[in-house]
């Protein structure tokens, strides 16, 4: 938006000087739907929705998430032996936490499963993002520890395909070969491991929310 001219000293303010000036502060709405409802936006606006905290800019032709908190999520972990066939309910500690900016959003995941009905044999380990991830590759470090043998698996995640809202990724080696070269070996003495993420990849700019 242009720069707004000073107001000449002991003159009528305009409403155009005033319009203008409504353009330029950040707005305050109760929620998206109250700023859906009652706002009136143009491009580079700002405003920010109190229930969630976040803090929104009107860029072509619709909002996008300028900042917002962390957000938690519930991590879903799946196993299989040649693609994500089994779901794995996860235990012990859960922990996933996200944010976005303009369409970059930043993960953390850590959770626990037991991989008791794959015990003794090689598997490939998936897990959700918080979000529906844009580009494919390599998105980030990606880690299963395995307490038996204190060996660390992995290194990254590469994205595998989406479920509803989220994207699924796979825990890989970097190195190259299709599937990636990271199974797990599940000793039947101990079957239980512990999921790490740390990833940053493109998503919607307009998305807030995680299942």
């Amino acid at each position: 938006m242009p720069w707004i001219n000073d107001v000449v000293p002991y003159t009528t303010i305009l409403s155009t000087w005033g319009n203008n000036i409504r353009n330029h502060v950040v707005h305050q709405f109760l929620s998206k739907g109250d700023r859906d409802a009652n706002g009136h936006p143009v491009e580079g606006m700002l405003c920010q929705t109190a229930d969630d905290n976040i803090l929104w800019h009107y860029v072509d032709g619709g909002w996008q998430v300028e900042s917002m908190p962390y957000k938690a999520f519930t991590p879903r972990i799946w196993a299989g032996l040649s693609g994500p066939t089994t779901e794995i309910g996860v235990q012990g500690t859960v922990a996933g936490w996200w944010t976005q900016r303009r369409g970059l959003c930043h993960a953390q995941m850590r959770c626990t499963v037991d991989l008791l009905q794959f015990q003794a044999v090689n598997v490939w380990i998936y897990a959700t993002l918080p979000t529906v991830a844009q580009v494919g590759g390599h998105l980030g470090s990606a880690l299963v520890f395995q307490t038996s043998s204190g060996l660390m698996h992995g290194g990254a995640a590469t994205w595998v395909d989406n479920q509803g809202s989220q994207s699924r990724i796979i825990v890989n080696n970097v190195g190259p070969g299709v599937p990636p070269n990271s199974t797990i070996n599940v000793p039947g003495s101990s079957t239980k491991v512990d999921v790490y993420y740390n990833l940053e990849y493109l998503t919607a700019p307009n998305v807030d929310t995680a299942p």
